[in-house]
This record gives C-alpha cells, sequence and structure tokens, in this order.
C-alpha cells in the first residue's frame, strides 16, 4: 500500500525505524535524499561544523523531510543528514532523530532551498538554477523574487548568468571570475562573453593570478561609476547611479539585486 504521509506509515506499524512524538523520530539511515534535488554539494567543511556541534550537545534544527512512495526523503537538512550518517559509522550510538513533515508541493520545496536559514548559502549560479526550476513551474519573476527577498533585477540577472554559455559558467564555478564579473560580460557581449573573459584571464594568468577582474577583462571600472554607486547608498535610493552612467545600468541593477544577501 503507498500511504500518503508519515502519519499514516506510522500508524501502519509496517515500518521499522519510524516511530511519532510531537514530531517523529526517524534513525537517520533509513532517510534518502533525492538525486539532483539538493542545489549545493555536500561540503565536508560544513558537515564536519554539524558534527562537532551534535558532539557537543548543541540543539540541531529538525531535518525536514518527505513521504514519498513509503520512502522518508529529506526537503530540508542534507548536510545535517550526512553529519549524523558519519558519526554513527565512527561509532556515535545514534538510533533516532526528531524529524518534521514537509507539506509542500516540489516547488514549494524549491523555495524552501533557496530560503533556509539552515543550508550553506548558494552561490549565484546555484540559486538561479532553482529560480528556472521555478519559472517552469510556472512562478513568475516578481514571485520569485518576493519569496525569496530579492528584487525582481536581481532573478532575472541570475536566470540570464544560469542561461549563459557552458564554458562561461565553468569559469565562474571554477572561480577564475566572479558571478558579477562573468554577468556583467554577458550582457555587455552576449555570445561574445566567452572571448573576453578568456583574454582577460590569460591577462590575469601573466601577472601571476588565477582570477581575472573586471580590470583585466573590460579595462577597469571608471571612477565615475564608483562614485555614483557610493551616492545612491548615501542617498538611500533618492540618487540613481544608472542615470548618471547609463552604459553600466545593467551591473548596477544586479548591485541592487545583491544588497539584501
Amino acid at each position: 500500500m503507498n500511504y500518503k504521509n508519515m502519519r499514516a506509515m506510522v500508524e501502519s506499524k509496517e515500518f521499522d525505524g519510524l516511530t511519532k512524538s510531537t514530531s517523529f523520530r526517524c534513525d537517520p539511515r533509513i532517510l534518502e535524499i533525492e538525486e539532483g534535488f539538493n542545489a549545493r554539494p555536500i561540503d565536508q567543511e560544513h558537515v564536519e561544523a554539524f558534527k562537532a556541534s551534535i558532539r557537543a550537545g548543541a540543539t540541531i534544527p529538525r531535518l525536514l523531510v518527505k513521504s514519498i512512495d513509503n520512502r522518508i526523503i529529506v526537503r530540508d537538512g542534507h548536510h545535517r543528514r550526512e553529519a549524523y550518517l558519519q558519526l554513527i559509522s565512527e561509532g556515535e550510538d545514534i538510533r533516532a532523530i526528531d524529524v518534521d513533515e514537509f507539506g509542500g508541493n516540489d516547488a514549494d520545496a524549491i523555495a524552501l532551498l533557496l530560503t533556509s536559514a539552515q543550508g550553506k548559502p548558494l552561490t549565484p549560479l546555484q540559486a538561479g538554477q532553482q529560480y528556472a526550476k521555478l519559472l517552469k513551474y510556472g512562478w513568475k519573476v516578481n514571485e520569485i523574487a518576493s519569496k525569496v527577498g530579492k528584487s525582481s533585477s536581481h532573478v532575472s540577472q541570475m536566470l540570464q548568468l544560469t542561461g549563459a554559455d557552458e564554458d562561461v559558467k565553468g569559469m565562474v564555478t571554477r572561480k577564475e571570475v566572479s558571478a558579477t564579473t562573468a554577468l556583467a560580460s554577458v550582457i555587455k557581449h552576449g555570445s561574445g562573453a566567452k572571448k573576453h573573459l578568456d583574454d582577460g584571464l590569460q591577462k590575469a594568468r601573466l601577472s601571476g593570478k588565477s582570477k581575472a577582474t573586471a580590470k583585466e577583462i573590460e579595462g577597469g571600472t571608471p571612477k565615475s561609476l564608483v562614485i555614483a554607486i557610493e551616492v545612491e547608498i548615501e542617498s538611500g535610493g533618492t540618487f540613481k547611479a544608472d542615470i548618471q552612467c547609463p552604459k553600466y545600468a545593467a551591473l548596477i541593477n544586479y548591485l541592487r539585486g545583491t544588497e539584501k544577501s
């Protein structure tokens, strides 16, 4: 029988290792992950931090899970699950942990992933990939922005970065250029962004650096742009830097969107 939720699974008494208290008590070893769901690859340093907290007796936020086809799938807490499993393999006697059942749909789960305070922060590319998934579920850009606490321009530009050439995204992933620099190049040069980024990276390497900045790629950022941005910040937004520097309007809008990060 395919039970509709964890409560029904507990009440059936067919599942060893799964009990319910005020939430649910679950053996970490029966928790599963959905391949490709978690936007963040497991970071061992992040796992070690959770392990240290667990060993010290600190309170760890409950994992959010969902029952799918009688399996218990993690929706929020991939690093915490990994920490518990590693501690068990190292000899810790952890038989059950508290978990809460997530009641939303798949789109809600992605929104949770984007806003969870417990998870390791998403990179711009990882966030853009999740925004793209929400678009496929029928969400509008302004709805995504409202849900994750960002501006619509930020969401649009992360989507633009996600849609860039794979080589450009690879440079960002390898930290050869920043997401901001790559995005500015994509906006300015379109399909020619890769060549400009490659040229800038070569200049940086000749100078003994492993990462190219806007200076190597575009010849530096005009002093007037820096001043305009500073004035906008100091004015609380009444002064608009993009009016003073219209050539860099897209980059200014992107920076406005990151202020809430």
